[in-house]
């Protein structure tokens, strides 16, 4: 909730589902769901559970499980976009 800046409410049941799959299904730490959070947020600029799962789907399907995976992953993406060849 604090990395969405949600606050004054509670969480509601789609949204405790989402925390149990990428905790419990995924098996994420908190510092990597809270880096899929904060890509979420410079992305759209709002809070959005379906966008963060969307991101730690793709994460957990290319094996990602430490934000060293991540800056790996993104590393990668970097050297393809600048060699599309």
């Amino acid at each position: 909730m604090k990395a969405f800046g949600i606050t004054g409410r509670s969480l509601v049941e789609s949204e405790t589902s989402y925390i149990k799959k990428w905790t419990q299904e995924y098996g994420f730490d908190l510092p990597l769901i809270r880096e899929a959070c904060s890509r979420t947020m410079t992305a759209i600029h709002q809070p959005s559970f379906e966008y963060t799962d969307t991101i730690l789907s793709n994460w957990y399907k290319n094996g990602v499980h430490t934000l060293e995976d991540v800056n790996n992953i993104d590393a990668s993406f970097s050297k393809t976009r600048k060699n599309p060849s």
